[in-house]
């Protein structure tokens, strides 16, 4: 007869827990503010670049506005490690060049994309969030360019 208070306690709780729960509503009182911020594709552009090798935020298909490009030879970012200087809303595309397979990572904006020899990785992206953040080749572990966002 001790466990009669314990178990009367556990019914107790889950009574209340089911009845907090049911206050919550359902998936569709919940408004739908969720957008795609970037993806990665894989199909063929009329550039010739295929597979997952370009990255893009979905903006309406505009031109990018600020265009840059690097590349990495030897193990080195050749000319050295770029800083692109962008403005916060713009357009941006970075075609990124290597003699060995890899991906590049942006940080912050979280894009991966792939980069093979002969074939250039492309990050077109919307500079939404101000800062300077690195790009990286993540097997070879080294910074590829720097986007400072201001």
């Amino acid at each position: 007869m001790a466990l009669r208070p314990v178990a009367l306690g556990v019914i107790g709780l889950a009574a209340t827990l089911a009845s907090v729960a049911s206050a919550c509503g359902t998936d569709t009182d919940i408004p739908s503010t969720t957008t795609v911020v970037s993806a990665t594709i894989a199909r063929d552009y009329i550039d010739g670049t295929t597979s997952t090798n370009r990255v893009f935020d979905d903006h309406g298909g505009a031109t990018p506005e600020r265009v840059f490009s690097v590349a990495v030879a030897d193990g080195t970012v050749v000319g050295g490690v770029p800083r692109f200087e962008v403005s916060v809303g713009d357009l941006v595309r970075v075609t990124v060049t290597s003699d060995v397979d890899d991906e590049v990572h942006l940080h912050v904006y979280n894009l991966v994309v792939t980069v093979d020899v002969g074939v250039p990785a492309l990050l077109d992206l919307e500079a939404t969030v101000p800062g300077i953040f690195e790009a990286e080749l993540h097997h070879a572990g080294f910074r590829v360019f720097e986007l400072q966002v201001s």
